[in-house]
């Protein structure tokens, strides 16, 4: 197909039908070369034979003559011999053929005369009758022109080689011309392909701003023939309608002309009159001679950018909007020199909410991490918390005091996820978290926590308000038959007075009257020392509630006061209340914090579970009397509890009695004794229907606070 890049057999195809063609001309020409080469070759030779040939004659003529002059001298022979050998010819032999017979001389060079060599005779006769015959070896006889013709045949050679080569490196040329012509060709099919089906418009102008070349896009655009255009200049046809866009244009050309390209948007109108915008791009285009030779222009419809960035503008004034209601300072940290040892220089603020204000009074755009960190107090611990978060990520989590740029104080919690962004450098930390204002929740905190106290010292005098009526309750009786027996007696020691005044008191009258006075002294003693019993019960028990301090105890004797402390609660009900613990079991606590926990473990069975019938409760230790912990085991066999209340038997004002007196803080109270007063923990096992138990665990003696 057109414009499709040739193949190696193609390209192999051209190399060899037009170096064949090189090789064949190349061919003839050498072929001709030769021929001629040849054909003087032989001339030439022929000529060389017949000159050496008419040399040897004349050599021999002049050979005989001076022969004959020797011999008419009377020469001896020897001499004669040697004077005709130094006139040899190179490798020459003569011979003297005459009536004495032959006599043969020979050069000094024809030893040296190959056997078979190819002989050049030539014969002399004189009148005398001799004969004078003169041979040399056609070699010697011709060796000038051997030279000569040596010389032409390395030439011819040479020359058919540098032919040869010249034909190869045509015929190579020849092949890389084809095959670059070949690459130019598909080059310039693939960039009008790109030129004319490029999504965006592509026009090409001379320095003038005429339209040379236009792509099909934006002839599709307006929907012009190629035609119509092509000649115009570039601002004139339909894509710019609207003259301010069009004056824009021309004088992006003309910037372009100047060596200066640009880069702005405008607005196109389409051949349906929808006017959309554009990013134009106008660029020189400079070969040679630095001077601008076209001008390229490229511009393509961003209308989906536009409504993107439209719509991204809107989703980031809502996010603002967002940002802005939600109850905390939104931000965005991100690391931007990992070696910074300053906290400006290592990270920055990439988004941070406006409500940064009203939080720290500072100003969103001019904060820094630094300038945050400086708000809070102590700030080392700020820092040594992002470094904890940094080296261990993800969370960061911290809560710190600080004073904003007003002067006031709060605190504020930081809840952050720390996470790395790779990035072409490298990774860097990115930190995405929010600062929520704790102050309000604190505070609140701090008057629930004082409300807490409040009430829990409530309950502790509501309880010990309850302990001293029935401990009054209860001491009335012994008082009472205390003051009867008191009254009777002293109305008996009247009566005895006055018979013993009157002389009338008889023995039986005073044996009866001592009688009487030691029953009343026996009942009055007994009352006041179990009245006096109360008291004392009453007076630790409520001494330990209201000091909390740290004293050894006999924890047998401490639950019998604690029990005896509660017996008038326990008398107006029918149930009954067991204490099953060892002798002599010492250990160091807070007894208040002990009694308060028993008293509202058993009011609470007192008052959830039992429901109008007789019930049991049981106060033992369960551990070993050796061991460091004390294990208190308080159970009833009352109604139980259901899931549901059990979960929740421990939270605060968590109570089944709402509206009936209850208040939800009595095991809540239990709770906190246990853990914070006694260092212990407590355990709940309840089953609806089959009672409840409390273990309560706690050190003999509590380890030293550093």
């Amino acid at each position: 197909m057109p414009g499709d890049s040739p193949t190696p057999s193609g390209l192999r195809f051209h190399f060899s039908r037009h170096s064949l063609q090189i090789v064949l001309f190349a061919g003839v020409f050498v072929l001709l070369l030769n021929g001629f080469f040849i054909m003087h070759y032989r001339q030439s030779r022929a000529q060389a034979t017949a000159d050496a040939l008419a040399r040897l004659e004349q050599a021999a003529h002049a050979l005989a003559d001076r022969f004959r002059l020797l011999q008419a001298d009377g020469t001896a022979p020897d001499q004669a011999q040697a004077a005709l050998q130094r006139l040899l010819p190179p490798q020459g032999v003569l011979i003297l053929e005459s009536d004495g017979g032959p006599q043969e001389i020979r050069a000094v060079d024809a030893s040296s005369t190959p056997l078979n060599a190819s002989l050049m005779v030539a014969t002399v006769a004189d009148t005398a009758g001799s004969t004078v015959r003169l041979e040399q070896p056609r070699a010697a006889a011709m060796h000038g022109w051997q030279l000569g013709a040596r010389k032409a045949l390395t030439g011819m050679v040479l020359a058919n080689a540098l032919i040869a080569g010249l034909v190869f490196f045509l015929g190579l040329f020849a092949a890389r011309a084809r095959r670059w012509q070949a690459g130019h060709k598909h080059s310039e099919e693939m960039l009008v392909a790109l030129f004319e089906n490029a999504n965006q418009f592509v026009a090409l102008l001379d320095p003038a701003g005429t339209l040379l070349k236009v792509n099909q896009a934006a002839l599709q655009c307006i929907d012009a023939p190629r035609d119509s255009v092509l000649g115009l200049e570039f601002w004139r046809p339909g894509w710019w309608r609207v003259p301010q866009e069009a004056a824009r244009t021309r004088q992006a050309v003309m910037e372009a002309l100047a060596g200066r390209p640009s880069h702005f948007q405008s607005q196109n109108v389409d051949a349906r009159g929808r006017a959309f915008p554009v990013d134009v791009s106008v660029k020189p285009l400079i070969f040679e001679h630095d001077h601008v030779e076209y001008i390229l222009v490229e511009w393509r419809d961003i209308s989906d950018l536009v409504a993107a960035a439209k719509a991204l503008e809107e989703s980031r004034g809502q996010l603002m909007d967002m940002a802005a209601s939600v109850p905390g300072v939104l931000f965005r940290l991100e690391e931007v020199d990992p070696a910074a040892t300053v906290l400006s220089q290592r990270f920055r603020f990439a988004f941070i909410s406006q409500r940064l204000h009203r939080l720290f009074h500072l100003n969103p755009e001019l904060a820094t991490l630094d300038c945050i960190a400086n708000l809070m107090h102590p700030t080392t611990a700020f820092l040594e918390s992002l470094q904890r978060a940094i080296d261990s990520p993800p969370r960061w989590e911290h809560l710190s005091q600080f004073t904003d740029r007003a002067g006031r104080t709060g605190w504020v919690r930081i809840r952050a996820r720390v996470k790395p962004l790779k990035q072409e450098d490298g990774s860097r930390l990115v930190i995405n978290g929010v600062f929520l204002d704790e102050t309000e929740h604190i505070e609140a905190e701090e008057e629930l926590k004082k409300a807490h106290s409040a009430l829990q010292e409530q309950e502790k005098m509501v309880s010990l308000g309850s302990m001293v009526a029935g401990v009054a309750h209860e001491i009335n009786t012994p008082l009472g038959v205390a003051l009867t027996a008191a009254s009777q007696l002293d109305k008996d020691v009247t009566q005895v007075a006055q018979a013993f005044d009157d002389q009338t008191l008889t023995a039986e009258q005073m044996t009866e009257f001592i009688a009487d006075a030691s029953e009343a002294t026996r009942l009055m003693v007994a009352n006041c020392t179990r009245a006096a019993d109360l008291v004392r019960s009453f007076k630790q028990v409520a001494a330990d509630q209201s000091v909390q301090e740290l004293r050894a105890i006999d924890l047998k004797e401490y639950l019998d006061d604690l029990v005896l402390s509660l017996r008038p609660q326990l008398k107006r009900t029918p149930h009954t209340l067991e204490v099953d613990c060892p002798e002599l079991l010492n250990v160091v606590c807070d007894p208040g914090a002990l009694a308060q926990i028993v008293s509202n473990l058993v009011m609470n069975s007192l008052n959830h579970a039992f429901n109008g019938t007789s019930g049991a409760m049981r106060l033992g230790i369960v551990s070993a009397p050796a061991s460091d912990m004390v294990t208190l085991r308080f159970e009833d066999n009352g109604l139980g509890m259901p899931e549901a209340v059990r979960r929740r038997a421990f939270d605060p004002f968590f109570t089944t009695r709402r509206g009936q007196g209850g208040t939800g803080l009595g095991l809540h109270i239990v709770y906190n004794l246990v853990v914070n007063s006694l260092g212990g923990t407590i355990t709940l096992d309840s089953t609806e229907g089959k009672g409840t138990a409390f273990t309560i665990t706690f050190p003999r003696t509590p380890a030293p606070t550093a």
